[in-house]
């Protein structure tokens, strides 16, 4: 069907986005223009994102159950989530246009951020694809509480909680940056997808809003 409608409306150009070491530039007339490829560009988010906000929320459904399960201790408490990507797919994905460098994220990076800022905060939420192996890297404390809730309750725990560290994954990008707490503070990796690579993967993607460690 999509691919019906595009042949049926029949734009009069099209602009590729594929390279994704380059940063993202649009051009000043976009009319009947078919754009193609990859828009996670932190500048282009940022120019209207309280559009963006509206565009992207969450369903009345989903949010019922958040708020009835975890809306008051959100709202009263000032609490941090870490999101972990661990799965063995993540672990072995590496990037061709950076030497094949790996996306995944040493276990130090979560434990030192982790290790200097737990003391301002209330309670820790762990969410993550491996729960257990999370468990391990992190330990256990009283504070510490792993969550075992499907993805569109784990994400609005990303975007209600006054701190995040966020691993290099699209779904965390978005959960921290949907959050519309005026003093969150957003811990993300430098660089994001190329961190171990020091070079900024995808360009552009490196919104001011985060802290970048």
């Amino acid at each position: 069907m999509y691919s019906w409608l595009v042949r049926k409306i029949k734009m009069k150009n099209q602009q590729d986005f594929l390279d994704l070491k380059t940063k993202l530039v649009l051009p000043e007339d976009i009319d009947q223009t078919f754009f193609n490829g990859y828009f996670q560009d932190a500048t282009l988010m940022e120019s209207d994102k309280k559009s963006l906000q509206k565009l992207f929320a969450i369903k009345k459904s989903f949010r019922k159950i958040f708020q009835e399960k975890y809306g008051l201790l959100f709202n009263q408490k000032k609490n941090l989530v870490i999101s972990m990507r661990l799965g063995q797919d993540y672990k072995d994905f590496t990037i061709p246009d950076l030497n094949n460098t790996k996306v995944f994220l040493p276990n130090e990076w979560y434990i030192t951020i982790l290790s200097k800022i737990e003391m301002e905060y209330d309670s820790v939420f762990i969410i993550s694809d491996e729960i257990e192996k999370a468990k391990l890297i992190l330990g256990e404390k009283a504070n510490y509480i792993f969550i075992n809730e499907p993805p569109e309750i784990q994400f609005q725990m990303m975007m209600n909680a006054s701190g995040c560290i966020i691993g290099n994954s699209s779904y965390s990008w978005w959960g921290g940056f949907l959050n519309a707490k005026k003093d969150k503070k957003i811990y993300a990796p430098n660089n994001w997808a190329g961190y171990n690579a020091n070079q900024e993967y995808p360009v552009g993607i490196m919104t001011q809003e985060f802290i970048w460690v």
